[in-house]
C-alpha cells in the first residue's frame, strides 16, 4: 500500500544472503537473538524504520536495533502490507486458524491478480458468541466486541491489523462480523446495530504471520532450494500485558 515501507531497510554491507530469520517485529532482542543464531539478514513483518530518521541513537527503540544490526554486519528487509495482500498471507493463514476457507477478498488489488487487502469467508450459521469463544481461544487473549445486525453469523470479514478503515467495505461485502484489531470506540458506536466487530489484539491476530512469511520465502523465492536457512524468531514481541 502506498506509504508503507517496503524492502531493503538496512543493508549493513551484506551482499549475499546465507540465513534468515523470520519476525513480526525488530527489537534488541530479535537482533540478539539474530547474533547468536549466526544470522546474516532479518526479515520482518512490521517494518523497523517507518519514518525518516533525524538521527540514529542507540538508547532510541529504532535506532538502537539499526546500531546493534550495523555493527553486527545483519541486513534488515521489510514485507508487510504486500504479505496483508498475499493470498497465503497474513488474512488467509488467520481464517485458516479459525477453520475456515477464503471466499473473496475484500478489497481486490487492480494490479496483481488473487492478490488484495483483506478476505471475506463464508461459514455455516454460527452464533456470534461462539466465534467470540474461538477468536479468543485462537488468538489467546481477551477481545473487544459489539453486536451487528444478527446474532447468527454466515458472512465473515477479516483484516489483521490494524484495519478499521475497511469496516465500510466489510459492510458493502454484506459481512454479518467484521474481525479486525485497534477499534476504536467511536468506529464500534457506529457499527453497532449494522455489522458485528470483533477485535482480539494487533499482535495477537498477526502472531501467525512470521511463519506464513517463512512458507512463502521456501516455496515463492527460493522454490525449494536448500542453499539458505530461514529460521523463525523464538521471541514474542508483544508488549502488551494482560490481567
Amino acid at each position: 500500500m502506498d506509504g508503507d515501507s517496503l524492502g531493503l531497510l538496512v543493508q549493513s554491507g551484506r551482499v549475499n544472503v546465507e540465513r534468515v530469520l523470520v519476525c513480526l517485529d525488530v527489537t534488541a532482542a530479535v537482533v540478539q537473538e539474530a547474533v547468536q543464531k549466526n544470522v546474516d539478514t532479518i526479515l520482518t513483518f512490521h517494518p523497523l524504520i517507518f519514518r525518516p530518521l533525524s538521527t540514529i541513537r542507540s538508547d532510541d527503540r529504532v535506532g538502537g536495533c539499526v546500531e546493534m544490526a550495523i555493527r553486527e554486519g545483519i541486513a534488515i528487509v521489510s514485507a508487510h502490507t504486500n504479505v496483508d495482500a498475499h493470498p497465503r498471507g497474513t488474512n488467509a493463514v488467520f481464517a485458516r486458524r479459525m477453520g475456515w476457507s477464503v471466499s473473496s477478498l475484500l478489497v481486490a488489488d487492480a494490479k496483481h491478480e488473487g492478490h488484495g487487502m483483506g478476505i471475506v469467508c463464508k461459514i455455516p450459521p454460527t452464533p456470534l458468541a461462539s466465534i467470540i469463544e474461538t477468536v479468543r481461544s485462537v488468538c489467546g487473549s481477551p477481545v473487544r466486541w459489539s453486536h451487528g445486525k444478527t446474532d447468527m453469523i454466515e458472512t465473515v470479514a477479516i483484516v489483521c491489523g490494524s484495519g478499521s478503515s475497511f469496516v465500510g467495505d466489510a459492510q458493502k461485502a454484506a459481512a454479518d462480523v467484521f474481525i479486525t484489531a485497534d477499534v476504536r470506540y467511536h468506529t464500534f458506536l457506529g457499527a453497532e446495530g449494522r455489522i458485528a466487530i470483533i477485535d482480539p489484539g494487533h499482535f495477537e491476530m498477526e502472531q501467525f504471520v512470521p511463519h506464513a512469511m517463512r512458507d512463502i520465502v521456501l516455496h515463492d523465492v527460493l522454490e525449494g532450494r536448500s542453499n539458505v536457512d530461514v529460521l523463525v524468531t523464538e521471541i514474542s514481541t508483544n508488549p502488551i500485558r494482560y490481567r
